[in-house]
């Protein structure tokens, strides 16, 4: 090749490379051939959503929690999004042995056990079907999995599968490994961790911290100070942590910043917000200490004195999944008061009353810190609570030498430590709530009546010998039918949002059927577009108008989960129809809305998968 040839091919070769590059980044929802975006379902208990395709950096990705995937992946890591259908960046990255792909909505749930023997989940298919027949284990064939026998079990225990494939009378399925033995029998609570039905879920003492720092600039020359702090008593903690005598414990670590409503428009107006998380509850620890590096105070300061603390600790109460073995604690850092009430930069009216009522419901511990002079509402949230959720208060000086001030500030943090390694050390001994009111145990382990009390409450009140393994996910097969009677029921897993629109659209239908029945086709028509139109943002002359069906459309608008016969008609088809025609419809139409509503109004059928409500509903309520 000559150089002259060369250099007219370099061009070419570098506008292929930079196009295949930006492709190769263009990240899209990865749908299935029904066109349903793939999902995938958390299947482990260490699993991180992390930040990057490459690197450790990452929060907690919960148990049988869902992500919608997109393309292109990597080698190891699948590109995730919280929500359907988005494209550009994702929110994260799943390690591919971290979850199992669920490409459907549909879910199946086990029936009473009337007339059948007790489901049992086997590895193929050939012997679930030998096993449909008459209830008998098939020799040869391993059992994966079985269902809570509920006559000697928990009443209300349900177990709710994914479904990924049915041949003729079977189901596969992904679902969380059953323990047959009693009391250690687990399903999903809403929390989306396996449901423990003895106390020894609490024979692990964790530790969730989240601070709620003052960033507004009236905090000025004492707010890296203040930071630097933060990260020495994280440290000091996670290095506890991992300890051989700490090793039970779990600790997670948040940071919520809060400053003030402005009124007068000025320059802190812009990008200026009241709350903001810098990292929600994590046991990512590196995450939270860069978080902590790069934070810097705002340029300017309130228009007053107070600030918005009350908003500062209300947003942390209502968004933070407390873990219930663990020590909760809000450590509040700032230099101002709270607006009372009735104050115009107070809309909520929040105060310390309701603040504390909030924080005494979910056992929320306060340990107040306040810089300068002292604050009546900072010593209210630690120290007007009942006995076992009593905090800390401490007025920490604002000194010119700012060693000494951050002296201060971390000893007194470190004496909330205490507790903690106190109480992992009471469980690795076994100390139940019982024992640890006796004065022995307290003078063993160095308590006062006040540190006794608190981690009293956080103790189990026995400890259980059984050694069962943590439940996991699995997939395996199971029967629609055994012994000839109905083990399983088919239901469809639906956003409340979601299904409330198709119930919407199943009424307008159903109004647009009713005016068919007396000014025929064209009222029809026109009163199905406007219903729809508004549903999928397009024009109303773009329903119907490519000969395509309703049903068609609305499952394209991912409206309707599924194809379904009754809507499958074109406005072609729909201009043939009589009164009797437009009556059927309206008839079916109007009493699966009615249903569907009916069954969304019964709290019994609202359920969570992972940390996200939905309803469970039945395949026969749908068209």
């Amino acid at each position: 090749m000559t150089v002259s040839h060369f250099k007219k091919r370099v061009p070419l070769v570098f506008f292929m490379f930079m196009l295949f590059t930006s492709l190769s980044f263009a990240y899209e929802p990865d749908k299935s051939t029904h066109n349903v975006q793939k999902k995938a379902v958390i299947i482990t208990h260490d699993a991180k959503l992390l930040k990057q395709s490459t690197g450790t950096v990452g929060g907690d990705a919960a148990f049988m929690n869902i992500y919608f995937i997109m393309k292109p992946s990597t080698k190891n890591r699948t590109p995730v999004s919280i929500t359907a259908n988005k494209s550009g960046d994702p929110d994260g990255w799943l390690e591919n042995n971290s979850f199992h792909e669920w490409n459907t909505i549909q879910m199946i749930k086990l029936e009473p056990q009337t007339g059948r023997s007790p489901a049992k989940i086997f590895s193929n298919v050939e012997c679930t079907d030998l096993f449909a027949k008459d209830g008998k284990v098939p020799a040869g064939c391993e059992v994966i999995g079985s269902e809570p026998n509920r006559a000697v079990e928990k009443k209300d225990l349900q177990l709710l599968i994914p479904v990924f494939q049915k041949i003729k009378n079977n189901y596969q399925a992904g679902f969380i490994r059953v323990f047959e033995s009693g009391d250690r029998s687990k399903s999903v609570q809403k929390t989306g961790t396996p449901l423990d039905t003895n106390d020894s879920a609490t024979q692990t003492m964790g530790y969730d911290v989240v601070f709620a720092i003052d960033r507004t600039g009236s905090m000025q020359e004492y707010y890296l100070p203040t930071i630097e702090v933060i990260q020495t008593f994280i440290r000091t903690i996670e290095s506890d942590t991992t300890n051989p005598e700490m090793k039970t414990s779990l600790l997670k670590v948040g940071l919520l910043f809060y400053q003030d409503r402005l009124i007068e428009k000025n320059k802190c107006m812009d990008n200026y917000p009241v709350t903001e998380w810098g990292q929600e509850l994590t046991s990512d620890i590196n995450a939270v200490i860069n978080v902590l590096k790069n934070s810097k105070s705002a340029t300017c300061s309130s228009e007053e004195p107070d600030e918005a603390v009350f908003d500062g600790l209300n947003r942390i109460l209502i968004d933070t999944k407390w873990r219930d073995n663990a020590f909760k604690t809000i450590i509040l850092i700032g230099d101002a008061s709270p607006h009372k009430a009735n104050h115009p930069k107070n809309p909520f009216h929040l105060s310390t009353t309701n603040i504390t009522k909030e924080a005494e419901e979910k056992g929320v511990r306060f340990m107040s810190l306040k810089l300068g002079k002292g604050d009546e509402s900072f010593k209210y949230f630690a120290v007007q609570r009942e006995i076992n959720n009593k905090g800390r208060y401490k007025e920490i000086p604002i000194q010119d030498d700012k060693e000494l001030f951050k002296s201060n500030l971390l000893e007194t943090m470190k004496k909330e430590w205490v507790l903690l390694t106190a109480a992992v050390k009471m469980t690795a001994d076994k100390v139940t709530s019982t024992t640890i009111s006796t004065p022995q145990v307290q003078s063993k382990y160095n308590l006062t009546r006040y540190q006794a009390l608190i981690i009293q409450s956080r103790l189990p009140s026995s400890y259980s010998a059984n050694t069962d393994p943590i439940p996991e996910f699995v997939n395996g097969w199971i029967p629609e039918r055994i012994n000839n009677q109905l083990a399983v029921s088919e239901f469809l897993f639906m956003g409340k949002s979601r299904l409330l629109i198709l119930i919407n659209i199943l009424e307008g239908l159903s109004a647009a059927a009713d005016i068919g029945i007396t000014d025929g086709p064209t009222a029809f028509i026109t009163t199905v577009r406007t219903t729809i139109s508004s549903q999928l943002g397009i024009p109303p002359s773009q329903v119907f108008s490519s000969g395509e069906t309703l049903s068609s459309m609305l499952e394209k608008a991912e409206i309707l989960p599924f194809k379904t016969n009754i809507l499958n008609f074109t406005g072609q088809e729909v201009g043939t129809w009589k009164p009797a025609d437009f009556k059927r419809i309206n008839t079916i139409l109007q009493e699966k809305a009615k249903l569907m509503r009916e069954h969304c109004s019964n709290p019994s059928n609202f359920r969570y998968f992972g940390d996200k409500p939905h309803f469970y509903v039945p395949r026969q309520l749908f068209p």
